[in-house]
């Protein structure tokens, strides 16, 4: 009789009833597509040096992060080493930081000092701080200045008085003190 009433059961008027749509992303180059999708939803695209993961056309495909630290090298292509151009150690393609090594002291730089493989050559090897070039043989106190040591038996960098030095020099020490 015609006297019916019609519902509105497709509000978008795609040809797809409400209860029946589905949300998804409808762009075929996202990570997120799905292919089943009646209503337009949010896309994600890989960019950079990352990738889609997950299934290609269910919706439930996600970015996959190959560049942690955001510094547009992706992580397969990263180089770790010292950045740091006062470094012995200094690697000029370093993308990521690494430790440093740096001369102080006696030391001194050694190797390529780009590359990377540069080394601290350790010129003070007994650690007294006198480089080794500068050590006086049989002089070891480390109060004494090294050019006025003064090595005899009674340690190092002690300076007797002229007239003590001659009588001990003379053997004339005795059991109560000199020249007794």
């Amino acid at each position: 009789d015609g006297t019916g009433t019609i519902l509105a059961n497709d509000d978008d008027n795609d040809g797809v009833c409400n209860a029946d749509e589905i949300a998804g992303c409808q762009n075929s180059a996202a990570c997120n597509y799905n292919a089943s999708a009646t209503d337009a939803a949010d896309c994600i695209f890989a960019t950079g040096c990352d990738e889609c993961q997950g299934n290609p056309t269910d919706g439930t495909g996600s970015v996959n992060d190959l560049d942690a630290d955001n510094d547009g090298v992706c992580d397969a292509d990263e180089i770790a080493g010292c950045q740091s151009t006062s470094a012995c150690n200094y690697n000029a393609s370093a993308t990521d930081s690494a430790t440093c090594l740096f001369a102080t002291g006696c030391d001194v730089c050694a190797g390529n000092a780009t590359d990377g493989t540069g080394t601290v050559t350790d010129l003070d090897a007994d650690n007294d701080g006198v480089c080794d070039a500068d050590e006086i043989a049989g002089c070891q106190s480390t109060s004494c200045v090294q050019l006025q040591c003064e090595c005899h038996r009674f340690g190092c960098g002690v300076h007797l008085p002229i007239g003590l030095r001659n009588l001990l020099r003379g053997n004339r020490w005795h059991r109560h003190g000199p020249g007794q």
